[in-house]
This record gives C-alpha cells, sequence and structure tokens, in this order.
C-alpha cells in the first residue's frame, strides 16, 4: 500500500488556501480542500480513513461565533480522532490560549496563530507531515 499525499485543508481564506497548498507543493502533497465542516467530513469519509497525511484546520471556517470556535474545534477534534486514528490535526486561528487542548497531545495535533508567514506555516506542517 502506498501512503497517502494529501492534506485536507478546511478553510474559507484564500490566503490561508494559498499558503497550505504553496507549502505542500513544494514538499510534494496534494491539497483537497473544504469549505465546511461538512463538506470536510464527507471528502474524508468518501476517500477513507487513510487518505489524508494532516488536517489543517482554520478555526475562521468552523461556522461559529469567536466565543464558540474553541468548543467547535474541540468537538471536531474527538470526532475526527475517533473517525480518523492517526490524522494529525493542525488548527490555525487567532485566538490560541483558547486551545490548550490542542497543546496536550503534541503528538496529535497543533495550533499555529494567525498572522503567519510561508516559512512558519511550513516549520509547523512538516513537523507532522511523514517522512
Amino acid at each position: 500500500m502506498t501512503r497517502s499525499t494529501r492534506v485536507l485543508l478546511l478553510t474559507t481564506e484564500p490566503a490561508i488556501q494559498n499558503l497550505v497548498e504553496q507549502v505542500c507543493l513544494i514538499d510534494g502533497y496534494r491539497t483537497v480542500t473544504a469549505a465546511t465542516v461538512e463538506d470536510a467530513h464527507a471528502l474524508a469519509a468518501q476517500r477513507g480513513k487513510d487518505a489524508f497525511v494532516l488536517g489543517v484546520i482554520d478555526t475562521a471556517a468552523l461556522g461559529v461565533s469567536d466565543q464558540q470556535q474553541q468548543h467547535a474545534a474541540r468537538q471536531l477534534w474527538q470526532d475526527w480522532s475517533a473517525a480518523y486514528p492517526g490524522l494529525p490535526l493542525m488548527f490555525v486561528g487567532t485566538r490560541s490560549p483558547n486551545y490548550d487542548f490542542v497543546a496536550h497531545r503534541p503528538d496529535i495535533g497543533g495550533f499555529l496563530e494567525k498572522p503567519f508567514g510561508p516559512n512558519v506555516l511550513a516549520d509547523r506542517m512538516r513537523t507532522f507531515l511523514p517522512g
């Protein structure tokens, strides 16, 4: 079985999509982008539990208010950890102190605070990408 070369990206921001796609292209990965949590779930379910090597989740795309983003992100992380064991999730957003749940499991997830440049994004993503 060959390993997946896909990264699942959940975002509605063209700038985030562009940066993630650039990093993936340089490192030999393909990006599959969803604009909603529902679309991301459907893509992951359709392609199977081993279809992606990393999920990059823009908290602004979670479809909830800033105050509810932490809860929505935690729920997504719990749901996806059960459905897709071993798939690391990297969240990007503006309120990193609210994402302590990710800090407790750095082996399976991470958080990158906006704004960030391509080099910072690349370094963080590479901590989760195989090889």
